[in-house]
């Protein structure tokens, strides 16, 4: 097995395990009552990015959650943040479209993962298609963070500049 192989195959792990933290840790917080609200990124700032390196490839899930987070604080402190109908209505579409790119781009993440382990699974796996499919893993990775981030931005710019200073009065 070549170095290129390896990392590939690395990468791959990686995103699986990502994938399946992302379905556990949603499937948690729609349980449980926010703790904490975070309001124009004050949650980003609570991150350890010393502990990155101990918990594997975190990244993603972390961003994810903080979008979630950040969107949820929102809808949550509406009256606080005395928003209009019309800013509700935009940070719903908003919250919609971010929970649309996640389970599209989380379907296709385990589609590619399935293809990914059927082909490992062989004896004579191919080297050719691990790569392509670990590609695609990177693609839509990428095309997933790219997206709830442009999601959170979007939230951010509903707001008025009086309320985004209120925002982060109400954070914590």
């Amino acid at each position: 097995m070549t170095d290129k192989s390896f990392k590939s195959i690395l990468y791959a792990v990686c995103i699986m395990t990502v994938t399946l933290g992302l379905l556990a840790s949603t499937a948690l917080e729609s349980q449980a009552a926010p703790k904490k609200v975070c309001l124009m990124g004050q949650c980003w700032r609570q991150i350890d990015v010393n502990k990155l390196g101990d918990i594997g490839c975190p990244a993603p899930m972390l961003i994810i959650n903080n979008v979630l987070r950040e969107l949820n604080g929102y809808l949550a402190y509406r009256d606080k943040l005395r928003l209009s109908d019309d800013q509700l209505k935009k940070l719903r579409l908003i919250k919609y479209r971010c929970h649309n790119t996640l389970i599209k781009k989380r379907a296709e993440l385990n589609l590619f993962s399935i293809d990914l382990l059927d082909n490992m699974s062989s004896n004579q796996f191919e080297i050719e298609k691990v790569l392509e499919l670990t590609g695609k893993l990177k693609a839509t990775c990428h095309s997933l963070l790219c997206g709830v981030i442009k999601e959170a931005i979007a939230a951010r710019n509903v707001l008025t500049p009086e309320q985004r200073q209120k925002a982060k009065e109400l954070s914590f």
